[in-house]
């Protein structure tokens, strides 16, 4: 007759566990190194599309009390971990005096070790990513109210331009007093689908477009409106430009849907940039612990639509 298990024979099987959890670490990073070998000519190598329909994978996987949120956090540590080593990583944030919240949410997704740059304007925080003094730039999220137009200069289609490539906190709130704040990631690379995304677009046009004629623009090319910005007059050419934000994923080149868009052809035609955009953070429901559908497998992901 067996008896019941006793402390120390526990202990004995989580060190057991913890050492092949090592040993998986070890051969995760081997296989990393190998994709750094072929991503030898590669000037940035981050890829948060893939990181992003990695997590939600896991996720979908996971089951147990194990909280998912500390799951994600694991996870995050991994991939800046061996972003570390694939090549040189640094993360230029916006902090302003008496604002630290955007500091603490790219040390929360990017990790406490990671180089990071404080930089006092977004200009700033754009110049030294373009550089590629630092990979990432963290910057706050636009709205629809009234603001400094700084998007305009992401819908700048020269080399090395950064674009939006996340939004944070991908995970939620920590326990960083951040106020609710949330930020952009910015990075000079392309984004691909992930299935659960969101996009932005820069519109210029000679005059402001009111926001249902421009909706109504945007459903003619199957794009769903989600936010749009006032317009700003830019620079000298006396012309405006808005940032919309839309559903789904639009590509930063040869998207059909925009061809309409692609060059003014009256005072009243609107030209549309695509600027980038994010996978959706993970919502509430995709961080319960141990969700699951009456047929007995994990609730499917709603990308908080």
């Amino acid at each position: 007759m067996t008896g019941e298990p006793t402390l120390e024979s526990l202990r004995r099987e989580i060190d057991a566990v913890d050492d092949a959890i090592d040993e998986l670490i070890i051969r995760r990073t081997q296989l990393v190194e190998e994709v750094r070998v072929i991503k030898r000519g590669w000037p940035i190598k981050i890829q948060p599309s893939r990181e992003a329909a990695m997590i939600r994978r896991l996720l979908e996987r996971h089951r147990g009390p194990f909280p998912k949120r500390d799951l994600v956090a694991i996870w995050r540590q991994l991939i800046v971990a061996t972003l570390s080593f694939e090549g040189p990583f640094a993360v230029a944030v916006l902090v302003t005096p008496g604002e630290q919240a955007y500091w603490d949410l790219a040390r929360d997704h990017f990790g406490m070790f990671a180089p990071m740059h404080r930089e006092t304007t977004v200009a700033d925080v754009f110049a030294r990513v373009t550089a590629q003094d630092a990979t990432v730039g963290v910057i706050p999220v636009p709205d629809a109210g009234a603001g400094q137009p700084w998007w305009h200069a992401l819908a700048d289609n020269r080399p090395g331009t950064p674009k939006v490539i996340a939004r944070l906190p991908f995970v939620g709130p920590s326990n960083a007093w951040t106020g609710g704040r949330e930020a952009l990631v910015v990075c000079p690379i392309p984004l691909v689908a992930t299935g659960c995304d969101r996009s932005y677009v820069v519109a210029e046009a000679a005059q402001p477009i009111d926001r249902e004629r421009l909706r109504d623009a945007l459903t003619a090319a199957q794009l769903e409106l989600v936010m749009v910005t006032p317009w700003s007059r830019i620079g000298a050419s006396g012309r405006y430009a808005a940032l919309i934000e839309v559903e789904g994923f639009v590509a930063l080149t040869d998207d059909a849907r925009l061809a309409p868009f692609a060059a003014p052809t009256s005072d009243q035609a609107v030209v549309l940039t695509p600027i980038g955009g994010y996978a959706l953070p993970l919502t509430a429901a995709e961080l319960q612990s141990d969700v699951r559908s009456a047929a007995g497998g994990t609730a499917a992901v709603d990308c908080g639509e």
